[in-house]
């Protein structure tokens, strides 16, 4: 039991889905990391295991696993699987429950269905050495914060626990409030009149430097930039293309090239040519032709004339009376012989292939 219990863990550590042949299947369950505002416990990514009772069919992987541990075949592994699954069920019958260590426990409900009670164990690799923590609320640190109140019309007081104290009068506050309101917004108009002074004079360099307000001006967006600007026409001049005159150019005699022509025998097309083709007499194929009826032992059916004739040459050299039946659907038939009636052909055949160098058929005609 222990050691079925061990290799179950490693499996459910590895897979989603385990196994147990012929009692059910343990199936993973993921939870992602959560925080419980409740408990105060923060808890990482979890991998559980619910339990499936339809997953009876053994699909190889506990079996395989026991075999490579303990060094068993894989039918012995399968024996020992068998074992612990009556035992499971034994227990269950005379207990109604059983636990199985780190894993769960399983039991029998009212139902008489068997139900799975998870224990709890974390099976993520990748959460391993992950605890739950507990979170810890902090204190808030109080400040002492001064009030600033003003109960009368010459003075201020500044409110501390168990202090009170008079700093200065309304009239300076006011004062000084001015003061640093004045210089405010004097700094707010040299920004301003800083920004304005290159916009005036980009706005002057622009006309006077590029050819941007000129209707016929070559004008380019690279010319706004004041740094690079540099406009300079370039200096052309007229380009003439020189043309001979076609009556001062020097003629062409075109008298030999009129006595080739001339020589040139021009071919009559009335005039049949004369053939480069040799003609080429086939070969008569003659075939074997009765107006009786008649039976052939055939011997072999070739598309080619020339195969036929040469399995022919063959059968004659071995003292049969070959010969070409006839040209049936593409195909030349030869007959080791022609005979009268059936039985002779039936007889001569079983003669023929009893030797096992060939194969025949009776042909009738």
């Amino acid at each position: 039991m222990q050691n079925i219990e061990k290799y179950l863990v490693n499996l459910m550590h590895q897979h989603d889905c385990v196994v147990i042949p012929n009692f059910g299947g343990l199936v993973a369950n993921y939870t992602p990391g959560f925080a419980d505002a409740n408990s105060q416990l923060i808890h990482p990514p979890q991998k559980g295991f619910v339990w499936n009772k339809f997953l009876q069919h053994n699909d190889g992987l506990l079996a395989h696993e026991i075999s490579k541990e303990e060094g068993l075949s894989y039918d012995l592994a399968v024996e020992k699987i068998n074992a612990f699954v009556d035992e499971c069920k034994s227990k269950l019958a005379s207990r109604k429950r059983f636990e199985l260590g780190a894993i769960g426990t399983f039991c029998i409900d009212t139902s008489q269905n068997v139900s799975f009670i998870s224990a709890k164990e974390n099976y993520l690799l990748s959460s391993f050495g992950l605890p739950i923590v507990k979170a810890l609320t902090l204190p808030l640190l109080e400040k002492e914060t001064p009030i600033l109140t003003l109960p009368k019309e010459d003075t201020v007081e500044i409110k501390k626990v168990g202090e009170k104290k008079t700093l200065s009068k309304v009239s300076d506050i006011k004062e000084s409030t001015k003061v640093a309101s004045k210089s405010k917004t004097s700094n707010v108009k040299w920004w301003v009149a800083a920004a304005l002074i290159p916009i005036g004079f980009y706005s002057a360099w622009i006309p006077m430097k590029t050819d941007m307000l000129k209707a016929n001006g070559n004008f380019q967006y690279s010319d706004l930039n004041p740094f690079s600007y540099q406009k300079t026409l370039g200096t052309y001049s007229e380009f003439k293309l020189d043309i001979p005159n076609i009556d001062s150019l020097q003629k062409v005699d075109f008298t030999l090239l009129d006595e080739m022509v001339a020589n040139v025998k021009v071919a009559n097309v009335n005039e049949e040519p004369e053939s480069t083709y040799v003609d080429v007499v086939a070969p008569e194929i003659t075939y074997t032709t009765t107006n009786e009826t008649a039976y052939f032992v055939i011997g072999g059916c070739f598309a080619d004339k020339i195969n036929a004739e040469s399995f022919i040459k063959e059968l004659q050299s071995k003292g049969f009376d070959a010969q070409l039946v006839d040209f049936h659907q593409g195909l030349h038939r030869v007959a080791f012989g022609k005979f009268n009636s059936r039985n002779e052909a039936k007889s001569a055949k079983a003669d023929i292939t009893g030797s096992g160098e060939f194969s025949a058929w009776v042909l009738k005609k």
